[in-house]
């Protein structure tokens, strides 16, 4: 590609590689072993921090281009991954959050002369049903367990006009 092809790409890489582990600890609590009465002790060493992802990395990149007189366009991808994780100290199967990716796209056309603006989306085209949060209730609830999900897949368009 020529050089000046190139000259309107922009990226950004982050990531992260977190060695997330409790230190020497014993714990009780209802949630210990499955089952288990309150104040059951549990060995907490070794185990994984809620909502502690060993691994998770976001990649972005857009161009932009002049597209006709005072028009600009703007293509721009993100992609997020983060593996699994688990919402207590206990990491039983019933606190693992599975890991998930998420893939979003953007299209924005706009005009500063017009003060005009469009923007096309695409939130979440990988469309995964991931669990992102469990809360654990107490025991006037009997225990339950709440669950927050991603949004599913969306398209939209967005035209702003400034004065």
């Amino acid at each position: 590609l020529p050089v000046a092809a190139l000259a309107g790409v922009q990226g950004a890489i982050n990531g992260g590689f977190i060695p997330s582990e409790a230190m020497a600890s014993l714990c009780t609590g209802p949630f210990a072993i499955p089952g288990a009465s309150f104040g059951t002790p549990v060995q907490l060493q070794g185990r994984q921090l809620p909502y502690s992802p060993h691994l998770s990395f976001s990649f972005g990149a857009e161009y932009g281009a002049e597209v006709a007189a005072d028009w600009r366009a703007t293509a721009r991808a993100d992609y997020h991954y983060q593996s699994e994780s688990f919402a207590t100290m206990f990491n039983t199967f019933a606190d693992r959050i599975e890991g998930y990716g998420n893939l979003n796209l953007s299209l924005r056309i706009e005009s500063v002369e017009h003060g005009l603006e469009f923007l096309l989306f695409a939130r979440n085209l990988l469309d995964q049903q991931a669990i992102t949060t469990i809360q654990m209730g107490t025991a006037q609830t009997g225990y339950n367990r709440i669950v927050f999900g991603k949004a599913r897949e969306s398209y939209g368009i967005s035209i702003t006009k400034r004065f």
